[in-house]
């Protein structure tokens, strides 16, 4: 087909009322012209966000992309995402393939551009979506000291910054309503000196300046001596920063929509006692699990690195001014070792491998439950921060990776491995298991159920998070769970229409309370209906046994 049939055939479906997308932006057609060389002028007005209302003209022998949509094929798709986001950052990757945006002309090797007023409006446009963008934290190991650092309020500053987001859009109006004002009389001020002296009125121009909302807002704690945060000692500076982020990991468990936030923190074991040091992993790691927030750490401390999951470790390697970043791995995870100097502790005695930190929270939780109730279980917690047991979040997808990691140091080893397919079905740990209890002072077994969270009752749950669930041997509770709170905190699209990072997000929310908030509810008689073979008591008496050895 030649191109003038092309260019005839392309002019017999394009007609006004057609919509286009040309340049990444919806248009309806209000008429089409054809041109001297026997192409089209297409007049054409926007309807989509960015272009609505804006009236362009397109040649169809310049522009390489014309597409015509088909009324037929419309699909309304709901945006479910936190404030719109997905359909923002979408606009905003548009915006990055739109053509130059000064008012130049520019010239290329098929013709000249004309100036599109829309596409002016990148100043206005990037105000929108700045709005969209996340906050974003970061806590120096070292900070300054004077009272104009910008970090001298932080943590505060931080929570500042988070509630100017929320309430963006009204501060927004309560600006323009009074640059309106202002300016209305402003100008009405310069008419009336106009009457008096027109060469002075002449050089005056109404400016008004837009507020910065973040220095309008300042808030600190001081002590009863008036001391501020800034001239504070370092270690009273991290103790008070441990506890916003404690603070911040409950309170975001509460709000609905809470703007994006990404907290970047340096070396957050700086000056800090060990056991404040685990609070703070587990503050931020009860953080991450939150809706529209990451955290992001560095540190040099082994003691850090042990209590994080290992998928989530990142070893950044810096040779010269290249730097290269590793995702974990076996290499990886040499490579974190052999940096972080992790030699073996001749003070342990019992290294503790579990699929992930919530089944770790869970052994410490229901132990101490145990013992509460005067029943003589082995103390995980105090034995842990003592030195005398190492937890290890193994990661289920690598267990086999961990039989035999440890088998030089010479320490008796326990492992418990999530059984999760129900009998007569073999689990697919159990090659790990019987790998592992071939070697010497090592004990491996798999949970009786399919996870930890079975050998919850259904009762705690309801007390501790007000939904109601059956749990049975080999549910899914964490997935249960996720569905009850997501309908009960009224999730507007159906769980399973969900999308599976977001319902990956709640799920991993559920499991945390569940192993934490759900197990201060359990009690003696409440496991001794759930777990009527004692697998939990069995699994503790094997510890104890491996650590009186």
């Amino acid at each position: 087909m030649s191109i003038k049939d092309k260019m005839n055939q392309a002019y017999s479906i394009i007609a006004p009322g057609a919509r286009l997308v040309i340049r990444d932006a919806e248009w309806i057609v209000r008429r089409v012209d054809k041109t001297s060389t026997g192409g089209q002028a297409l007049h054409v007005i926007g309807i989509s966000e960015l272009v609505k209302d804006k009236e362009a003209i397109f040649l169809d022998e310049i522009e390489k992309k014309i597409e015509t949509l088909d009324p037929a094929e419309t699909k309304l798709v709901q945006d479910n995402s936190s404030s719109y986001q997905a359909s923002l950052l979408y606009i905003e990757s548009l915006l990055r393939k739109t053509p130059p945006t000064d008012e130049n002309l520019y010239i290329g090797h098929k013709g000249a551009m004309d100036s599109v007023p829309y596409q002016l409006d990148a100043k206005k446009i990037w105000t929108v979506l700045s709005k969209q963008r996340p906050v974003f934290a970061i806590f120096h190991s070292d900070r300054k000291s004077t009272d104009q650092d910008a970090e001298a309020q932080s943590p505060l500053k931080s929570a500042v910054d988070e509630a100017i987001k929320e309430k963006q859009v009204e501060l927004d109006d309560i600006a323009e309503h009074v640059k309106n004002q202002v300016e209305k009389i402003a100008h009405a001020t310069v008419e009336k000196l106009r009457e008096m002296d027109e060469e002075l009125a002449q050089e005056l121009n109404p400016r008004f300046s837009k507020p910065n909302w973040a220095k309008v807002f300042s808030i600190s704690l001081t002590d009863d001596e008036q001391i501020p945060i800034n001239k504070r000692g370092s270690g009273v500076r991290r103790l008070i920063l441990l506890n916003f982020f404690r603070a911040k990991a409950e309170s975001r468990l509460e709000q609905k929509d809470a703007p994006g936030v990404i907290y970047a923190i340096e070396e957050p074991e700086t000056s800090q006692h060990p056991n404040n040091q685990k609070l703070l992993v587990s503050a931020l790691r009860e953080l991450s699990e939150q809706p529209g927030c990451q955290v992001i750490i560095t540190t040099h401390t082994p003691v850090l690195v042990k209590d994080l999951s290992v998928e989530s470790l990142r070893y950044i390697q810096k040779t010269n001014d290249f730097r290269q970043v590793f995702a974990y791995n076996e290499a990886t995870y040499n490579r974190v070792a052999k940096a972080l100097g992790i030699i073996p502790d001749h003070d342990v005695k019992v290294f503790i491998g579990l699929e992930g930190v919530n089944d770790i929270d869970f052994m410490k939780n229901i132990s101490k439950m145990l013992i509460d109730n005067g029943e003589n279980v082995i103390e995980l917690t105090s034995l842990e921060d003592n030195g005398k047991l190492i937890f290890i979040p193994l990661g289920g997808s690598s267990l086999s990776l961990w039989t035999h990691r440890f088998a030089g140091l010479n320490r008796f080893e326990f492992h418990l491995y999530d059984r999760d397919d129900a009998p007569p079905a073999t689990s697919r740990h159990q090659d790990a298991v019987d790998q592992f209890n071939e070697r010497d002072n090592s004990t491996a077994m798999l949970t009786g159920k399919r996870e930890m969270e079975n050998y919850i009752h259904s009762d705690a749950i309801i007390d501790s998070l007000g939904v109601t669930i059956i749990v049975d041997n080999f549910c899914d509770v964490p997935d249960l769970v996720a569905e009850q709170l997501h309908i009960a905190n009224g999730g507007q699209v159906a769980w399973d229409d969900l999308d599976s990072d977001k319902k990956k997000k709640k799920i991993s929310r559920a499991k945390r309370r569940l192993n934490n908030e759900v197990l201060e509810s359990m009690t003696v008689e409440r496991l001794n209906f759930i777990d009527q073979d004692n697998d939990v008591r069995a699994w503790l008496s094997e510890i104890k046994r491996l650590y009186e050895v």
